[in-house]
Formats: C-alpha cells, sequence, structure tokens
C-alpha cells in the first residue's frame, strides 16, 4: 500500500514525538539519504540515520508544531514534498527547512536545514 505524501510527514511528525525510533526508521527507504538538521554529514540508511536519530535528534524531544509553505511535485513515481517545519524541543522553538523524495511511499531523500 502506498501511503500519500502528507500522510508520511504525518506519520513522520508522530513517530518523532513519540520518540518511536523502529516507525520512524521504517518510512525510509532501504537506499535512503539524510542531510539532518542538526548535523553537518549526509547519513545512509546503513545504520547513519538510525543513529542520528537515536542518539542526536530524539534525545532533545523534538516535535513538529507546524508545516508551511508546503508544496509538493510529482514526476512519473517519484514526489518531492518542500516546506517549512517548525520544531518544538527542550530548548526552544526551532524554523527549519525540508524536503523529502518519496518513492514507492518510503522517504528516499531528507533534507532539513535550520532558516536563519
Amino acid at each position: 500500500m502506498t501511503i500519500s505524501k502528507h500522510s508520511i510527514l504525518s506519520l513522520w511528525a508522530e513517530n518523532l514525538k513519540k520518540k518511536n525510533l523502529s516507525s520512524l526508521l521504517d518510512l525510509y527507504h532501504q537506499d535512503a539519504i539524510l542531510i539532518p538538521t542538526f548535523s553537518p554529514s549526509p547519513l545512509h540508511h546503513d545504520g547513519g540515520i538510525k543513529n542520528y536519530f537515536d542518539n542526536k535528534f530524539l534525545p532533545v524531544s523534538p516535535e513538529v508544531i507546524e508545516c508551511k509553505q508546503e508544496q509538493v511535485a510529482t514526476l512519473n513515481t517519484i514526489e518531492c514534498h518542500t516546506g517549512l517545519y517548525v520544531f518544538k524541543t527542550e530548548s526552544g522553538e526551532q524554523e527549519a527547512r525540508f524536503t523529502f523524495i518519496y518513492k514507492e511511499g518510503k522517504i528516499l531523500h531528507h533534507h532539513s536545514s535550520v532558516v536563519g
């Protein structure tokens, strides 16, 4: 079953809030690349993505509290979902740009960068 693009972002945000690492990782394609918000290096689904969420991002209790300026473009079976999200963490709020590229109902590429 293919999950719609907005459902993938919603599931991603929900699993992030719940700190559900296993379900969060299940949203990523086996060949996924993550360019994370709070780390300088691209990560792959060979353990790098898990390590980032488990050790760097989930410990600050992130929660997506707002998504805005969302745009979606589709080319054949690939969808590109872009916009801004606002995270609430233990240290306050942080706005970041995002790009998700979906393939086969999974996140193939995820880029997130702090605004400002």
